[in-house]
């Protein structure tokens, strides 16, 4: 979701003791990049005098001017000025803003291919090691690599030489004893 645009859409005011009122504000035409928003407020029943109203910002302040376009002064939000002997409170600026709703259908895809690169990066630290086993009449050749742990591998690979040498029916049973001792080659 995102805010495209604001503006200002009214202003909420008090004339004397009457009731709250609620005036629309309109875009002025400015050059430039300048944005004003103004109303106009009667302030005799028979609407013959009033008083218009400009706002720049929502910060909250107004400024008023007369039937003649004089200026007649300022006010803020929460606060009262008598404009043509009538008590002006105003009390909000009501703003406006424009959203927009975007929907991306490649979103998915794209987690998807992250999760799957946190899972390789995952898997490049995980220990693998390979041996390799070659007999032929008189001789077992035995080779191996690993990509981390090499003391853990030496160790192990050592076992497993230890146990073919190991004849079967000593205590230790064996299932790797071939009668000759191996020549080991590690890469």
């Amino acid at each position: 979701m995102y805010q495209t645009d604001w503006s200002i859409a009214g202003v909420r005011l008090r004339l004397n003791n009457s009731p709250i009122f609620q005036f629309p504000m309109a875009r002025l035409n400015m050059a430039g990049d300048r944005r004003l928003w103004g109303t106009w407020i009667p302030t005799k029943p028979d609407l013959s005098e009033g008083v218009s109203l400009v706002a720049k910002d929502l910060q909250g302040t107004l400024v008023a001017y007369n039937n003649e376009g004089e200026l007649t002064g300022t006010v803020r939000s929460g606060s009262t000025t008598e404009i043509n002997d009538v008590n002006l409170t105003i009390l909000d600026i009501i703003g406006a803003t424009g959203l927009q709703i975007k929907s991306d259908p490649g979103i998915p895809l794209v987690y998807a291919g992250f999760g799957l690169l946190m899972l390789s990066a995952l898997a490049s630290y995980v220990s693998h090691s390979q041996i390799w086993v070659l007999k032929t009449d008189d001789r077992v050749y035995i080779g191996g690599r690993t990509n981390r742990a090499l003391v853990a591998f030496d160790r192990e690979l050592n076992e497993i030489i230890d146990r073919w040498q190991t004849p079967p029916g000593d205590g230790r049973e064996s299932e790797f004893f071939l009668g000759d001792r191996p020549e080991t080659i590690q890469s």
